[in-house]
């Protein structure tokens, strides 16, 4: 299962190469090393990554693999993401970095948070979070100036490198708007598998970074910060 072939590939490199969904499955279920490395020190993670095979990166993903790995060149997986411009990709993997981190430092608790909301690091697009996702594109595009979105992210523990990876993008004059939506959604990704009041976290973010404009506008738009269903902005 672990075994590695003249260029040190292991099966699940090749699986995750020639993206055999079934046994990749397989191989993750029979407990495979998933952090083994080829001939460039790349993991199965660092493929995927590079081939935006979004299936495949998600299956990784929950695999709970390392994702501070490098390759010879120094990348890992995130960075692989960012060079090969995969914006998806990235954001997954901040995800999945920003989720492991977050029950590395909360060991109390279990996959049982997950009955509600199943872990899945691919975009939303629930009906339910809806209205949480416009109103991320609200603020990002409508209400926050240039930087913003860097404070709101210092402030909730984004890494450097997680802040260098969504700003690596460019979509014109204006792309600090996508950059900030992009941030918002990673955060509310979070949010929600932490089952935590998302329009009482956002307002004390806001406020504690100095946009009192956007703070107060969710304040009185908010009618109950423990709301599932509401619209902050």
């Amino acid at each position: 299962m672990n075994f590695q072939n003249l260029n040190l590939e292991a099966p699940l490199h090749l699986a995750v190469k020639n993206s055999h969904i079934p046994v990749i499955h397989s191989l993750l279920t029979a407990g495979c090393n998933i952090n083994v490395a080829d001939k460039r020190s790349q993991t199965a993670m660092h493929l995927a990554a590079e081939s935006a095979r979004i299936e495949v990166v998600e299956m990784l993903l929950k695999a709970g693999l390392d994702l501070t790995l490098r390759d010879r060149q120094g990348k890992t997986a995130l960075g692989v993401a960012v060079r090969a411009d995969e914006v998806i990709v990235v954001d997954m993997i901040i995800k999945a970095e920003r989720y492991y981190t977050w029950r590395k430092a909360n060991p109390e608790v279990n996959e049982s948070i997950h009955s509600e909301n199943p872990l899945t690091f691919k975009l939303d697009h629930r009906y339910e979070t809806k209205q949480y996702r416009s109103s991320a594109w609200h603020l990002a595009y409508k209400i926050l100036k240039p930087g913003d979105w860097k404070r709101l992210a210092e402030h909730w523990s984004f890494t450097k490198d997680q802040v260098a990876a969504i700003e690596e993008q460019w979509t014109g004059q204006q792309s600090y708007q996508e950059h900030g939506n992009r941030m918002l959604l990673i955060w509310l990704h979070e949010e929600e598998l932490a089952q935590k009041s998302i329009a009482k976290d956002l307002f004390q973010a806001l406020s504690l970074t100095g946009n009192k404009k956007a703070a107060d506008m969710i304040r009185m738009r908010t009618l109950d910060s423990n709301s599932k269903s509401c619209s902050l902005l």
